[in-house]
């Protein structure tokens, strides 16, 4: 091989060296494409994302309070300050014997004059089903709303906000605990769940 055979085999090495580099290049400059369009993709997935669990936590709250008219939050109020004894009355539809200070808070449920008798006032038949209906009602539209809450499939802050008031022991609510532990804790897993969570949490979502 000659002088000049070697110096058109090194050119020719050199040149196609070059050439897959300049390949490689390219390559690289589309992935680079290519992953900056998924990225793009993916920021404004998640941001219809976000937004879609958003829409779907205040739908879910606007419900709640469109389905809970005044005489079941009334109801709900009443059970609060009621002991474990009273609440598996109210769940057998049992008589329930009431101390007379909650004699106003009882005409506001049924939105009549009833009468106390001594320092006592005394509930039965449909008015006792009438209070245990209402109590099913909230708690039913409570589970309903933490069962999202609990999947995922509503902004967690937002019902977070809304709901974790009504579990403020400092403020003498606890989502209707001696109610639920009367009917039986089982048939509301969110929302003890929920309750579990709060707790957990209590000094950051203060």
């Amino acid at each position: 091989m000659t002088a000049d055979d070697l110096r058109k085999v090194l050119a020719a090495a050199a040149a196609t060296k070059w050439t897959d580099v300049g390949l490689l290049l390219v390559a690289l400059a589309g992935l680079l494409a290519a992953g900056g369009a998924a990225f793009i993709v993916f920021q404004q997935w998640r941001g219809e994302h976000e937004r879609l669990l958003k829409k779907a936590a205040v739908d879910l709250c606007m419900d709640w309070t469109r389905s809970l008219d005044p005489a079941i939050f009334a109801v709900a109020h009443l059970l609060e300050s009621l002991d474990g004894e009273a609440c598996r009355s109210i769940e057998k539809l049992d008589r329930v014997v009431f101390d007379s200070k909650k004699i106003q808070l009882i005409r506001n449920i049924f939105n009549d004059d009833i009468a106390g008798d001594g320092d006592k006032i005394v509930i039965d038949g449909h008015r006792v089903l009438f209070i245990r209906q209402s109590a099913m009602k909230y708690l039913g539209l409570m589970e309903s709303v933490l069962t999202a809450w609990q999947q995922g499939v509503a902004d967690r802050g937002i019902i977070e906000k809304l709901f974790a008031p009504l579990f403020q022991k400092t403020k003498g609510a606890s989502g209707l605990k001696m109610f639920r532990i009367a009917v039986g804790t089982a048939f509301f897993p969110a929302i003890a769940l929920f309750e579990q969570t709060i707790g957990a949490n209590a000094v950051v979502l203060a």
